[in-house]
């Protein structure tokens, strides 16, 4: 699988945006932000609650039903949509 994911990196170009040697690392997601001619790394990690958001950008990557961009439910006491504000708070439940 590994050797698979490589040839595929290849194939794409990935080369181009690296300095050094091509890591593929199925666990983590990596951004090219197109600024320069590394990799940027400053958004990676690994999904642990599999809802499409790193540990990095999920206030809680053990619950697939939170994440930035979820809807709000009301008076459940979880910031489900990550903005910091809980039910009352949340201009999302006026």
């Amino acid at each position: 699988m590994k050797r698979a994911m490589l040839m595929l990196a290849l194939l794409m170009g990935a080369t181009a945006c690296t300095d050094g040697p091509l890591i593929v690392n199925p666990d983590e997601i990596w951004w090219d932000t197109g600024w320069d001619t590394a990799v940027d790394s400053g958004v990676s990690g690994e999904d642990n609650d599999a809802d499409g958001w790193v540990e990095s950008d999920d206030c809680d990557d053990s619950d697939p039903e939170v994440f930035p961009d979820a809807e709000e439910i009301c008076n459940d006491g979880v910031d489900n949509d990550c903005d910091g504000y809980l039910d009352e708070e949340d201009n999302d439940c006026w």
